[in-house]
């Protein structure tokens, strides 16, 4: 079950007092209950929301070489900070009135390794929340992915909303403090 909840904080959260109400059938009168669920609900990072695009696939299958004349495009997508300037699809951005950037079939291929230093120079929450945000793009994007931060055992190579959620889970219970610096 999945309730929206106001948290200031990643990881385990108390569930808090519950209302449950209602005016049916006839709308006259309400009718409520409270419930005090005596179990922990675990919160996910936030998704950077400007992210750069997700790092070169592992095994050395760059960037740079997806983007040569002649590979086939497989969608447009939003322009998100970072993304090179050559990618934006500018006949398409005008049309829509909005920055569009072209994503080649060959970006969708290659495993991803999402792992703690690609984020080296962020501050630590920051960093975990990037990687939150990759992992949501790589999902988005059908990728398989892998997942290693320090203090916590890494996540294989997988793909899928259950891989997603051992992954998120990850970040979720990292430490608070930074000392992976």
């Amino acid at each position: 079950m999945e309730l929206p909840l106001a948290t200031r904080q990643r990881g385990w959260m108390p569930m808090p007092r519950l209302e449950i109400s209602t005016v049916q059938p006839l709308g006259l009168a309400r009718a409520w209950a409270y419930a005090w669920p005596a179990q922990n609900v675990l919160v996910y990072p936030a998704p950077e929301t400007q992210a750069p695009p997700l790092p070169a696939p592992a095994g050395g299958q760059g960037r740079a070489r997806v983007t040569r004349a002649g590979d086939d495009v497989h969608h447009l997508r939003n322009y998100r900070a970072g993304d090179a300037p050559r990618s934006v699809a500018w006949k398409a951005s005008a049309r829509r009135d909005t920055l569009l950037v072209r994503e080649f079939e060959q970006q969708r291929h290659g495993e991803l390794l999402l792992e703690w230093p690609q984020t080296t120079g962020l501050p630590y929450e920051q960093r975990i929340r990037r990687l939150a945000r990759w992992i949501d793009d790589a999902e988005r994007e059908g990728r398989r992915y892998a997942v290693s931060v320090p203090g916590q055992p890494p996540v294989a190579m997988g793909q899928g909303a259950q891989h997603r959620h051992q992954c998120l889970r990850t970040l979720a219970l990292m430490p608070a403090e930074s000392r992976h610096g």
